[in-house]
């Protein structure tokens, strides 16, 4: 299940993308703790004591907002929605543009 850097740049759609599921996800854990794969190939490290109820998994949780922020995922978001939006004509990149330059952030030194 690995990719590459350069997949990831010219593929852009979910269902480019194999889904990890709980299977490929012990693999890989089995691959890292045999040493035959990296955790920089497969982005996993140990096993989490969160899989361990007999009745959830992490991979059937929703979205983890925290884990998409710190990954920088969000960015990736907030881009697509803003051209969505320019696209659309609901907004202007000048309007984000003054939106932005205009805002109080709340800043105290």
């Amino acid at each position: 299940m690995p990719y590459t850097p350069i997949q990831f740049q010219n593929q852009s759609h979910q269902s480019d993308f194999e889904l990890r599921t709980q299977s490929s996800l012990q693999k890989d854990l089995e691959a890292v703790k045999d040493g035959t794969t990296g955790t920089h190939k497969t982005s996993v490290r140990d096993y989490c004591v969160q899989n361990s109820p007999r009745y959830f998994h992490m991979l059937n949780a929703g979205p983890e907002v925290m884990h998409d922020i710190l990954q920088g995922i969000f960015v990736n978001e907030v881009w697509l929605i803003f051209g969505y939006l320019t696209a659309k004509g609901v907004l202007t990149i000048d309007q984000v543009n003054v939106k932005i330059a205009s805002f109080q952030y709340n800043v105290r030194c």
